[in-house]
């Protein structure tokens, strides 16, 4: 393969950052131009043969790459005799092609890391005329976007300004191709010409085969102050290493409706879509992070001839705008027509099959893992549904549930989530802002206590209510997990005594059964089977059926719950005890949107809140002073 880097940019938007007439390629950033970026990475990539399109600032470029910075790179110079183009530029260089090789396009002005052989592949196994890589970016509105079918053909180009009333699939060409040397067949020479508004879209229109390639990886033009500082904090940062996907990628896989979009039921049109307050937001955040967003949806509307697949692609244009009027963008919605049940009026025949991609099975996230290299123990998926988290469970993930769309009271599958929110913002920011820092926090914590404590370890975590810490619960398994350290989860709330069963008068000590709470540990660190009424915290009932819970071949016991450390037996058999701290005003609105979400009016909500503070939080805050550690509960996701 040959590379062939267009030079020739003026970089007339980066005068403040540049001295006299540097051309855009000759651009310092973090310390070397751009072009040695993208040589060394061709050095890297075993692409020794460059051939370089210069025309402006071409002495600075040669004098540059002759003073011994062409890391081993066989260079050979086409110089433009005035400006051609981009096409035109690659058309007036042909001489200098071996008309057997294919030819790596390079725009001049890119930071970029790519895994190469990935893209490659893709290109070989397509057989087209040419390879586009493309991705969605966070300023669709103002860029040149594409179209592709289902098997990645492209089909379309949409230049800007893009005309109005239509929604547009968030694809642009990155400046990265591969092409094949008899694509100068349909260049005409001498005239100037460019390859996203001229060349390509001519090819597309006779029906030639480009393909486009869709990576998440990091490619940024360094085309304007702004973005040159963006660039310039991610090299700094190692974004730009990391996102190359022959790394392990993060993930955080996104139900859609009900999640990212309000919930419709068999959302089947464009127009239906709205999205809920605060998701794009939170997709920003994605974005901004080292975390791509991925959609995974059932979309059971096709099967059941509700809509059609073009229909869904309509519904997903206008999803990538809603989110681009935030700067926000996904990197890649995968969904699932089919729906096995027969016999609905108007169903599409060829849908109704048991297949492999239609949620709680994994074939969507067996397809991302695929596309992205995804590290599945890194990731997350984020649902209002139990179909969600059973997904996550079965692909092992970290599941969350969100209490927007259904809010987890489908009950279809009895499973629980790792992690609960009030909507996909709090969720987000809470997996980039807090649970690298909380995991890291609880690694120190265990760390030196599970070298000194008998077995079982048992861990102790109390603090008032909605204080979070059923989040530094599980957390401490999954902390415990990573060191090799099976644990169980006694959850507190079980030994509450259930509604109908309290007086008003009842205080904290009342409404938890001490005496059954302590008889019952006692027994189950004695290895002895014990039997629980499972407390419903959306009815405030019990479960008429007891399920059996036994100490088996668990090495740690996490206890959580509100009254934990004011029991001195629990206090006694602890090895490591936790008091969740919050700010009240934090934890006063975590409250009402608990209960909101639990049906109870907003007077109610407030006479439940003032009878807490009276006779639960100030017992609760006193057991503060038992805590080996004091977790203080921050950030905008708690």
């Amino acid at each position: 393969m040959i590379a062939f880097i267009l030079a020739g940019g003026k970089g007339t938007r980066l005068k403040e950052i540049t001295t006299g007439n540097t051309p855009k390629p000759m651009v310092n950033i973090v310390g070397k131009p751009i072009l040695q970026y993208q040589l060394e990475f061709l050095a890297k990539n075993n692409v020794d043969e460059v051939i370089m399109s210069v025309g402006y600032g071409a002495e600075a470029i040669k004098k540059y790459l002759g003073e011994d910075k062409k890391i081993g790179l066989t260079i050979t110079y086409s110089e433009e005799p005035h400006p051609l183009g981009t096409a035109g530029a690659f058309k007036y260089a042909e001489p200098l092609f071996d008309g057997t090789k294919d030819i790596l396009v390079l725009y001049g002005d890119i930071i970029f890391d790519i895994d190469l052989k990935r893209m490659i592949n893709f290109h070989n196994a397509h057989s087209g005329l040419g390879t586009l890589l493309v991705h969605p970016n966070n300023h669709p509105y103002d860029s040149d976007l594409l179209e592709v079918n289902s098997t990645n053909k492209i089909i379309r180009f949409i230049t800007k300004p893009h005309p109005a009333n239509k929604y547009y699939q968030n694809l642009v060409n990155a400046g990265i191709y591969i092409l094949k040397p008899d694509i100068n067949c349909f260049i005409e020479s001498g005239r100037k010409l460019d390859f996203g508004q001229d060349v390509f879209p001519l090819l597309v229109g006779d029906g030639q085969d480009l393909y486009a390639y869709r990576s998440s990886e990091y490619v940024k033009d360094v085309g304007s102050a702004n973005r040159y500082k963006d660039v310039e904090r991610d090299i700094l940062s190692g974004k730009v290493y990391r996102r190359n996907l022959d790394n392990k990628q993060k993930a955080v896989f996104l139900d859609r409706d009900g999640v990212i979009n309000e919930e419709v039921n068999y959302l089947k049109r464009p127009e239906q879509m709205e999205m809920i307050n605060g998701s794009a937001v939170a997709v920003k955040k994605l974005n901004d992070s080292d975390y791509l967003g991925i959609v995974v949806t059932n979309q059971s509307a096709v099967a059941r001839g509700l809509c059609s697949d073009n229909d869904i692609a309509e519904i997903h244009k206008r999803l990538d705008v809603l989110l681009s009027e935030k700067h926000a963008f996904l990197d890649r919605i995968y969904y699932c027509p089919h729906h096995p049940e027969r016999g609905f009026e108007g169903e599409d025949e060829q849908y109704k099959i048991e297949c492999e991609c239609r949620k709680p099975k994994t074939g969507m996230l067996l397809q991302a893992e695929q596309d992205f290299n995804i590290d599945e123990e890194e990731s997350f998926i984020i649902g209002d549904a139990t179909v969600d988290v059973m997904t996550g469970i079965n692909a092992g993930v970290k599941t969350i549930l969100v209490r927007t769309g259904h809010a987890g009271k489908d009950r279809k599958y009895d499973c629980q989530s790792d992690f609960i929110f009030e909507n996909l913002k709090e969720a987000v920011y809470f997996i980039i802002d807090d649970y690298g820092r909380l995991t890291a926090e609880v690694n120190k914590l265990i760390a030196p206590a599970l070298k000194i404590s008998k077995m079982p370890f048992v861990i102790s975590i109390g603090g008032l209510s909605r204080s979070g810490k059923s989040t530094i619960a599980r957390i401490m398994s999954i902390v415990l997990k990573r060191n090799g350290v099976r644990s169980i989860t006694l959850g507190l709330d079980n030994w509450l005594v259930d509604l109908n069963n309290r007086d008003k008068c009842m205080g904290v000590r009342g409404r938890y059964d001490y005496n059954q709470i302590e008889n019952d540990v006692r027994s189950f660190l004695a290895g002895k089977e014990i039997h629980v009424q499972k407390y419903d915290a959306e009815t405030r009932q019990k479960s008429k059926s007891a399920e059996a819970m036994k100490l088996d071949n668990y090495e740690a016991v996490i206890i959580d719950g509100v009254v934990t450390l004011d029991i001195p037996y629990l206090r006694e058999v602890s090895g490591l005890k936790i008091y969740a701290d919050i700010d009240e005003e934090l934890r006063e609105k975590r409250f009402y949107d608990f209960y909101r979400y639990k049906g109870l009016a907003q007077d109610k909500i407030t006479e439940l809140y003032l009878q807490r503070q009276t006779d639960e939080a100030p017992v609760i805050v006193q057991s503060r002073e038992f805590a080996d550690h004091i977790y203080a509960v921050k950030g905008k996701s708690q």
